[in-house]
């Protein structure tokens, strides 16, 4: 069953993690992740775990956003969210657990420098690419 708001956290740079209830639409996903209206960009959904997905800009780093947190490698440009999904592929509510897990996960406040967020980009983006040449 699709829910008409959902509970997610949000993670926005230089700030703490936070519930909040947002519309469960990809429009509004958009809306949240879009901090540059001038040229928006799809929502990307990165699964996290199982029935756990975190749901950003997809053109944050291109688009100038600001480093937010890091995940393995990688630098989320920009806010994201972190929602839950069923096995139909369903955004949905993030349980109570999962809540608590992802704001201590993200909880300190991480700065990076321009530098760091493009060699993290591109980094990322070498290393993708290399499948493509062998």
């Amino acid at each position: 069953m699709v829910e008409f708001a959902i509970e997610v956290l949000l993670v926005e740079a230089g700030e703490r993690p936070r519930k909040e209830i947002i519309f469960n639409s990809l429009e509004d996903f958009k809306i949240i992740v879009n901090e540059c209206t001038a040229f928006p960009a799809d929502a990307e959904i990165i699964e996290l775990e199982e029935n756990v997905v975190l749901i950003r800009n997809e053109e944050g780093f291109l688009l100038s956003l600001e480093g937010n947190r890091r995940i393995g490698d990688e630098i989320i440009s920009g806010t994201f969210f972190i929602a839950g999904i069923d096995d139909e592929g369903n955004i949905t509510s993030l349980p109570d657990d999962k809540i608590e897990k992802y704001c201590k996960r993200f909880w300190k406040i991480e700065k990076f420098t321009d530098k760091e967020v493009s060699d993290a980009y591109w980094d990322m983006w070498f290393r993708a690419s290399d499948d493509i040449f062998v």
